[in-house]
């Protein structure tokens, strides 16, 4: 009994599926690298740092740049919510490649809500 596909179509999804993990796998790894960068940066500044909270992609970056810990820890954080919104979209792709629209469809209205529900965040506190 081998575990190797028995078909092309079979192969090419075992190699994406792959592919999402590793991708998956490295987005954690650089979301837990910020955000301990941004801890281990908090403690050199010390008891009396500013109090930044960076709320848009101009305030991270100018953040990043000015070495303020919670910019770091900020878009680690950002990195970390994104995977599984990643994952959800080429999820999608992958069933309508199959023809698999019943679930391809479901795999979208997730997606949605979860975009939804991003945006409605952002637009209560921004």
């Amino acid at each position: 009994m081998s575990l190797e596909p028995q078909n092309p179509e079979e192969a090419y999804y075992r190699k994406l599926e792959a592919r999402v993990a590793n991708f998956l796998w490295v987005g954690t790894i650089v979301s837990a690298v910020l955000i301990a960068g941004g801890l281990a940066l908090s403690f050199f500044e010390g008891p009396h740092a500013k109090n930044l909270s960076p709320v848009s992609p101009h305030d991270i970056w100018f953040g990043l740049r000015a070495m303020h810990p919670v910019a770091y820890e900020t878009l680690g954080i950002i990195v970390l919510l994104a995977l599984p919104v990643v994952r959800v979209a080429i999820g999608s792709v992958g069933f309508f490649r199959r023809r698999e629209v019943q679930l391809g469809a479901i795999a979208l209205a997730v997606l949605g809500v979860m975009v939804v529900s991003f945006a409605l965040g952002a637009a209560h506190h921004g």
